[in-house]
């Protein structure tokens, strides 16, 4: 890795779009699951 800055970066957005897209789901699922 010539840029161990870079990949860290690119390492921290993925896993907060993972964490946001696994709350999202979860809050449509609770939402889709009500009368």
């Amino acid at each position: 890795m010539k840029d161990p800055y870079k990949t860290l970066m690119i390492a921290r957005v993925v896993a907060l779009a993972l964490i946001w897209l696994a709350g999202l789901l979860l809050v449509l699922a609770s939402v889709w699951r009500l009368p």
